[in-house]
């Protein structure tokens, strides 16, 4: 083991009954809304019926990712969604054939020739969950840079979220046979998988003793981010990337699925479960059952995940978990006590009582002379700020503010020729 964060905060993690419980699959049909970019070209208008693995939306001139069925059915309509994960985006609503198949994800596995992987990739829409980009982009730019080590991240140092660690545990060969997939595109002659170690995680140790290439990395949350800032000479993708290459390689099979942690002090049967993208929050808590009305119900982890109102909200790539808890995470805003917990915790070494003073007055020249735009957004200042100002969101914002002023502006680059 190795320990990559002395700063930072010791979290209590409720990560044992998860992990040492079978990952489920949701194979129940039900209406989905499923997340689209304003960069990629709709293929599908209301009325459409659409057979199972239909292209929904492809890649634009712009940009954006191609979108595929689930499963077959009609398309509702599409219409535009302010998204509390991902900002404004689009959503096709499609409701299910009553003859279609259930989900099912198949694990079929055959050898495939270097030249037929990356179109494989492509042609099956595959985003990392990650970081949410095209891992065919990843992959294309990792092997311009010459790197020589790929590895997969499953370094989850937040409480509750466990999705890619139940992978390696459940799926420990196709996990290393999808990275050594990856890495034949990427040239990459090692490769390696990143875990956090924690009491929770001891449940992995008997099933994962004939696996030396993970290590386990231990310290203070936030080491996933310590760490992969500290080594930008290895290419990092996700446990569910791997997957979904050795399923696009193998079978053909676009990426409509996606893991995520359902847990939280409300929930009656926390798992990690597979779902179809475009899944309502409200339907997967029903289908794990809440013991009593939850208080905030937050998408992705409690440290650095976003809290939602309306449960009809959809799940996408890049949600890791769905949260039902009896008290919010973070706190709102009031006044600083003066305490200096936030420094003391903040990995960065920032001060971010005072760069949360200066962001309220709009005063982002001294946010950047205190560093405001080395913030890695991890939120241990919130976590433990006794005065509940929530500094995270004020260094957010003047982070933002500072690197939005060093894009040169178009033209610019022209004015002194």
């Amino acid at each position: 083991m190795q320990e990559h964060s002395r700063y930072g905060l010791t979290l209590k993690q409720y990560k044992s009954g998860i992990l040492s419980t079978p990952i489920q699959i949701y194979d129940n049909l039900c209406p989905l809304r499923i997340p689209v970019d304003y960069q990629a070209e709709l293929l599908v208008e209301a009325g459409t019926v659409v057979e199972r693995h239909q292209p929904l939306a492809k890649a634009g001139a712009d940009g954006g990712n191609s979108v595929f069925a689930p499963f077959g059915g009609l398309v509702e309509g599409v219409f535009d969604l302010q998204h509390a994960f991902f900002g404004e985006i689009r959503v096709v609503a499609l409701t299910p054939d009553e003859h279609t198949e259930s989900i099912v994800r198949n694990t079929k596995k055959l050898p495939s020739r270097l030249k037929y992987i990356l179109p494989a990739i492509r042609q099956a829409g595959i985003i990392d969950a990650l970081d949410g980009r095209p891992l065919a982009d990843k992959l294309e730019e990792f092997a311009q840079r010459k790197l020589s080590l790929l590895a997969v991240n499953a370094i989850e140092d937040q409480p509750y979220v466990c999705s890619s660690s139940a992978l390696i545990l459940q799926n420990t060969e196709d996990i290393f046979l999808g990275l050594e997939l990856a890495a034949r595109v990427v040239g990459a002659q090692k490769q390696e998988v990143y875990t956090y170690r924690s009491k929770s995680f001891n449940v992995l140790k008997p099933r994962l003793t004939n696996a030396p290439e993970i290590i386990y990395l231990t310290g203070k949350y936030p080491v996933e981010t310590v760490f992969v800032n500290a080594h930008p000479e290895t290419g990092f993708i996700g446990a569910q990337a791997c997957l979904d290459l050795l399923a696009a390689v193998d079978t053909g099979t676009p990426q409509t699925m996606m893991i995520v942690t359902v847990a939280g002090d409300c929930v009656t049967n926390p798992c990690n479960i597979w779902v179809p993208v475009g899944m309502p929050a409200a339907q997967l808590l029903n289908y794990c059952g809440l013991r009593e009305d939850p208080s905030v119900v937050v998408m992705g982890g409690s440290m650095t995940g976003q809290a939602i109102l309306d449960l009809s909200m959809p799940l996408g790539l890049g949600v890791s978990a769905l949260l039902a808890l009896k008290t919010e995470p973070l706190p709102d805003i009031t006044n600083c006590c003066g305490c200096g917990d936030c420094v003391r915790c903040c990995p960065e070494r920032l001060m971010p009582v005072y760069i949360s003073r200066f962001a309220r007055h709009g005063k982002f020249d001294e946010c950047e002379t205190f560093g405001a735009d080395r913030c890695i957004e991890c939120g241990c200042c919130s976590y433990v700020c006794r005065g509940q100002i929530n500094p995270s969101a004020f260094t957010a914002m003047a982070k933002h503010e500072i690197l939005s002023r060093r894009v040169p502006k178009k033209g610019a680059s022209d004015a002194t020729d």
